[in-house]
């Protein structure tokens, strides 16, 4: 037997399967991934299975069935994974001609307390961090607060500025932030 294709009957579910012929008694693997995205609560579709002997009816229907239980905490609104924190962008615009504050808003969406700051080693004298509150309680919001003062920044400061948080135990180059100073092209 050939699998010759796999509907499913909502685009929330994917089927992928092998297109090698199955030998008598032997089995083929069909995979299909709900994507429950947008819907919580009970959920019921059918895969369609067609194969070498009919391209009109399905050979087999499957029935993929389950119950999505919905995240307490609203994480799709903070696409950005730093550990535990979630941030709604990872990057900041500065014009870099006044001074400027902008904000990212983030989520503990850990069980512990975090206290996010700057590593003030590699923050240069022209831009400023701060969490505010200072202390993330888990389940809540905070903002991270960037302050740009161009008084304290060079001529021609960098166009990019990688912003290093403490306070997350992941390396260096997944606890970044990003200033971008200067115009959009």
């Amino acid at each position: 037997m050939i699998i010759t294709r796999v509907e499913t009957s909502c685009g929330c579910a994917r089927a992928s399967f092998s297109k090698a012929p199955v030998a008598r008694g032997r089995c083929a693997e069909i995979a299909v991934v709900y994507h429950p995205k947008g819907r919580p609560g009970y959920f019921q579709r059918k895969i369609f299975v067609y194969t070498q002997l009919s391209d009109k009816q399905p050979s087999a229907v499957l029935e993929l069935s389950g119950r999505v239980t919905p995240s307490v905490l609203p994480t799709a609104a903070y696409p950005y994974v730093m550990g535990s924190l979630r941030l709604k962008q990872q990057a900041v615009r500065i014009a870099g001609t006044r001074i400027q504050t902008e904000r990212i808003e983030c989520l503990n969406a850990g069980e512990q307390p975090l206290t996010i700051r700057a590593d003030s080693r590699l923050l240069p004298a022209y831009l400023r961090f701060e969490c505010d509150p200072a202390v993330i309680e888990p389940g809540k919001t905070a903002d991270l607060v960037i302050r740009f003062d161009p008084a304290k920044a060079p001529q021609t400061p960098p166009r990019q500025v990688p912003v290093v948080l403490d306070g997350l135990q992941l390396p260096p180059g997944q606890r970044s932030l990003r200033v971008l100073i200067g115009a959009q092209e």
